[in-house]
């Protein structure tokens, strides 16, 4: 206060105490002139601060700095304010370097929630806020991140949305893909990812129309669930979509900083494409966890592992799991109680929840990355099984291979073959502890990026091989 010459008096200022630095508005502004020596300073670390309407980031270089502008869907300049990062128009009214978004959470509480039966009710048997549910899993998400040290995918797809969370480089992000669900939404998912896009993950000959009736008629009745083998195979060929598209639109979302600075060698200075890119790198991310009906409720632990795997298409080695009862908002919950007495207990005890009833560990999947032919051998793998006995894997390009497995450390070699990366680089060899699960390690050697074969028999011929490789489906069952 003194340094700032604020006194204490009925006079109002504004200001704000950040890291023990007061802030306040810029009295006036005058032209100096200065005639000594120029001193170029280079900060030593980076550094964020608040103002009243953004945030400032100075990252300590002489690159632009970042400013995200936030501003209520009711704004009168709403309309225009959405449109300042267009490509074409008037370049007075565009701002294609800033970072903005919508206040909808506070918004959607006020306006929303308050009118959801029972709402005023549940609100007078606590005092404590009642938190969503996409914020609720979304903190779990980003504790067990900063707990384990590891980098995070978490999907929560409903009948109306489909909700994804990550953490990536210690940054969370979270998507709301609304109108992409698998009931009251499917209608939309079939127009977002179009006929051709569901119809080549359905393993069996069905034409437009009859995928569209049985599409209507979900979203007509949505509560039902599937009555035979071929609506399930219809509905998971839904999620598969639904799925993908979220991830597609979460990674558009969830980018590095434009003027962030980074630590970089001589030859990054001169290569700043890295900035405004996604944050999501699946060759790093090690746990991928799946929520929903469509994933937890699935009859088989192997469909939902085939589901997240050619949804979100992991590179190099990722763990996969789902959410066994819908437990995840509920930890979410108890791990930010803010009594000091309970916080650390309530946060530990979620963990452990979390890690032994919650999730159920479906296996591991190891996915070569790199230019292959059809036949050709990718990747070896030399695997020291819990009862000290050896297996050898040789994984082909476009075969799709299930080595039952515990969920138990199990020691592994994996040789990538020439121009492959499992996760150290092209051709180098990783000396690792992999886990099996419910489902066992999963060896994808369809290639990244995937592609199905264009000919509709090959299609489903390849379809039902991969599905009988996993043992996704009974036997003879097809309707």
């Amino acid at each position: 206060c003194k340094l700032l010459d604020i006194e204490h008096n009925s006079k109002f200022f504004k200001f704000l105490i950040y890291k023990n630095y007061i802030f306040t508005r810029i009295k006036s502004i005058s032209k100096e002139t200065y005639q000594g020596t120029l001193y170029d300073l280079q900060l030593k670390d980076t550094h964020n601060y608040m103002i009243h309407n953004g945030i400032i980031h100075n990252g300590g270089g002489l690159r632009n700095g970042s400013f995200a502008m936030y501003l209520e869907p009711h704004h009168g300049d709403i309309e225009e304010f959405l449109e300042m990062k267009k490509n074409h128009g008037d370049e007075e009214l565009r701002a294609r370097d800033l970072f903005y978004g919508l206040w909808v959470s506070d918004l959607f509480m006020e306006r929303v929630m308050q009118q959801a039966p029972g709402y005023n009710k549940l609100m007078s048997w606590t005092d404590a806020p009642i938190m969503p549910t996409p914020g609720a899993v979304g903190s779990l998400i980003e504790m067990i991140a900063e707990e384990e040290n590891i980098s995070v995918v978490g999907v929560d797809i409903g009948g109306a949305t489909t909700d994804i969370f990550s953490v990536f480089q210690n940054q969370f992000n979270r998507t709301v893909s609304a109108n992409l669900g698998m009931s009251y939404s499917i209608c939309n998912v079939l127009a977002e990812a179009s006929l051709k896009n569901v119809l080549r993950w359905v393993p069996f000959d069905i034409n437009e129309e009859e995928l569209t009736n049985r599409i209507g008629n979900k979203m007509i009745r949505p509560t039902t669930v599937p009555q035979s083998m071929e609506e399930l195979k219809i509905e998971q060929a839904i999620a598969r979509e639904a799925l993908r598209l979220s991830f597609i639109q979460h990674k558009s979302f969830a980018v590095n900083l434009k003027g962030v600075q980074k630590e970089r060698t001589i030859s990054d200075a001169f290569e700043q494409s890295d900035s405004g890119l996604s944050l999501v790198d699946m060759m790093e991310l090690d746990l991928l966890v799946g929520s929903g009906g469509v994933l937890s409720h699935a009859p088989r632990r192997e469909q939902s592992a085939r589901m997240l795997i050619d949804s979100f298409l992991p590179e190099g080695i990722t763990q996969l799991a789902v959410d066994s009862i819908f437990m995840m908002p509920q930890l979410g919950v108890l791990a930010n109680i803010d009594e000091k007495d309970l916080a650390k207990s309530a946060r530990k005890a979620a963990l452990e929840v979390f890690n032994k009833d919650c999730l159920i560990r479906l296996g591991t999947c190891i996915s070569p990355v790199g230019k292959a032919n059809p036949g050709d051998e990718i990747l070896t793998a030399t695997l020291v099984m819990p009862d000290q006995s050896e297996k050898q894997v040789i994984l082909r390009q476009g075969e799709l291979l299930s080595i039952p497995a515990e969920y138990e450390p199990i020691d592994a070699k994996l040789t990538p073959a020439k121009g492959m990366d499992v996760g150290a680089g092209k051709n180098e060899e990783i000396n690792t502890t992999l886990y099996g699960g419910v489902v066992g390690l999963v060896f994808d050697g369809r290639g990244r990026p995937f592609h199905l074969p264009t000919d509709n028999d090959k299609r489903i011929e390849s379809l039902n091989i991969w599905s009988n490789a996993m043992n996704e489906y009974p036997v003879g069952e097809d309707k």
